[in-house]
């Protein structure tokens, strides 16, 4: 239950204080219920203390893996949540399931005003010598993600 409460104390700073009052306040009973159920994993990055430093909450749903939850102590000098984001695709990866890090956020981003935008990258190089263009070319390749066991 204490690490239960941590988890959802840095839920709420995160989610409720820092972003909005429109995401959803789960309440203790509530969460447990869906860990009882085996509808939520939660997997947590803690002191040497035994204090939460930061969770993710993971839900499958056949072959696919979501993060509906997830948070860190902001005021650490440790790079937490870059750490908790990376539990999930090594979950996935291991068990062969698709991950869908932004399952139910578009409703919540669009409450606090967010606009969606399209993300790419473009690198022009064709004016380069073939030298200068090497490098590109090869993180232009299709990327195949290594064996990797956890």
């Amino acid at each position: 239950d204490d690490v239960l409460a941590r988890c959802k104390e840095l839920y709420d700073d995160l989610y409720l204080q820092k972003y909005s009052m429109h995401n959803p306040d789960y309440s203790i009973e509530y969460l447990r219920d869906l860990i009882e159920s085996d509808v939520l994993r939660f997997h947590v990055i803690h002191a040497k203390s035994g204090k939460v430093l930061a969770f993710c909450a993971t839900q499958q749903s056949d072959n696919v893996l979501s993060c509906p939850m997830l948070g860190y102590d902001k005021n650490s000098s440790i790079p937490l949540y870059r750490a908790i984001m990376c539990v999930a695709p090594m979950i996935a990866m291991k068990a062969g399931l698709a991950l869908n890090h932004s399952a139910g956020a578009p409703i919540f981003k669009k409450n606090r005003g967010a606009i969606a935008m399209m993300e790419y990258i473009l690198i022009i190089d064709n004016h380069l010598p073939s030298w200068r263009r090497f490098g590109y070319s090869v993180i232009a390749k299709p990327f195949v993600p290594l064996k990797m066991k956890f």
